[in-house]
């Protein structure tokens, strides 16, 4: 019986799903036009009032983003309000829509990245998932891996998008680079054990009498 063989698994491809990065836990989105009055303006005391009343800790271990998805003037500061009353109880709150959310998220997880673990890897970065994965987050993903990586793509391990690939042109630069810097090396090294040997050659001509010889010379011309 003829052996089945992973050709991707010998491939040495590194595969990575952003959906394992993913961090567990609800998302809220707060949406303030339903505190303005009309649809329109933001009144302070039934803010505040709302401030008073509202149950924080439904917030609990919650991702929330807060937002006015109203055509209306908010002050800063109510969203600034909003932020004391969840800081205590939600596990982050951000400004903005839920894309926004997911992308902080992700930026925060993807900071902890060692791009070290990659260095030198084929990587595929499989996308289509089932959870929604901020487009911000492959971007950010690539720019942390495309320094060290041997090459990137995406999709499958068994259909993928060529994304990046490490030239020839930057090993060969590398190369003269260093055969650069040992040439000048060598050449310093040269040059400095000529000037060792003269001065040394000097003092041994001193040392064997050699200024004497050319007193001796120059004494004879003389008379």
């Amino acid at each position: 019986m003829t052996e089945i063989t992973n050709k991707v698994a010998q491939s040495g491809i590194v595969s990575i799903d952003l959906e394992e990065f993913y961090p567990a836990g609800e998302r809220v989105l707060f949406d303030i036009k339903d505190l303005l009055f009309q649809g329109l303006i933001l009144k302070e005391k039934d803010f505040r009032e709302f401030i008073k009343s509202e149950n924080w800790a439904a917030y609990k271990d919650k991702y929330v983003a807060i937002v006015c998805s109203a055509d209306a003037i908010v002050p800063t500061w109510a969203y600034m309000l909003l932020a004391t009353q969840l800081e205590p109880f939600a596990k982050k709150v951000v400004f903005g829509n839920l894309e926004v959310l997911e992308t902080i998220l992700f930026d925060e997880v993807l900071s902890k990245l060692n791009p070290n673990d990659y260095a030198d890897a084929r990587i595929v970065i499989k996308g289509c998932g089932k959870l929604p994965v901020p487009i911000a987050a492959y971007v950010e993903l690539t720019r942390i891996l495309r320094p060290v990586a041997k090459s990137i793509m995406y999709g499958e391990p068994c259909s993928t998008v060529p994304l990046y690939k490490r030239g020839l042109c930057g090993v060969v630069f590398c190369g003269c680079f260093f055969v650069g810097v040992w040439l000048w090396g060598l050449w310093f090294f040269l040059l400095w054990l000529v000037v060792f040997f003269c001065v040394v050659l000097f003092l041994l001509f001193r040392l064997c009498g050699g200024g004497g010889v050319f007193k001796k010379a120059k004494n004879k011309k003389a008379s």
